[in-house]
């Protein structure tokens, strides 16, 4: 099986990271398993990634237009402080919160990988794969490392008022790991 993890960044010290090293790992000694990242360092030394078989893909998105950036920070503000969260103002909202030039990059980094399934690692990244997921051909999963309170419930969520929009997205994907 060709595992392929997508994450924004594998190089540095966290939970997510050491975990994220410790699956890739033991699952690249049966399949084939690699972490696209938008990191550029590539400490292989790091949790022990130089002794392992995972491979890495490292790549940056271009700068999107000015008119892009318009468009999506002017639908993101009006969704955040005046649309009601709705599935379908929600569904709207998906198509600003990450750039259609970031989907077209992300859609094609993974398709050229020809994988059989491709894990968003972490609640954005996860969230990355449901906007580009009719335009692959693989199975999605998003790996949430976190709690729905985290998310939304504790003093300063870490996705303040996009409970609906979240609800929304992570139902595009084939499944969710929490």
């Amino acid at each position: 099986m060709r595992i392929l993890f997508y994450c924004d960044t594998v190089f540095s010290f966290g939970g997510v990271q050491r975990v994220l090293a410790e699956i890739a790992k033991a699952l690249s000694g049966k399949h084939e398993v690699t972490i696209l990242t938008t990191d550029t360092c590539t400490d292989l030394s790091m949790y022990g990634y130089a002794e392992s078989t995972v491979q890495f893909d490292s790549f940056s998105y271009s700068a999107s237009s000015f008119i892009e950036r318009l468009l999506c920070k002017s639908y993101s503000f009006l969704y955040k402080h005046g649309l009601p969260h709705t599935r379908l103002t929600s569904k709207w909202y998906a198509a600003s919160f990450f750039p259609s030039s970031y989907k077209r990059t992300l859609a094609r980094k993974i398709n050229a990988r020809q994988c059989d399934v491709v894990i968003g690692v972490h609640a954005f990244m996860a969230l990355h794969l449901s906007a580009v997921k009719s335009r692959i051909r693989t199975k999605t999963v998003g790996w949430l490392h976190n709690s729905y309170e985290a998310f939304f419930e504790k003093e300063t969520p870490y996705l303040p008022g996009l409970d609906c929009f979240f609800q929304v997205q992570m139902g595009k994907l084939d499944e969710r790991v929490v």
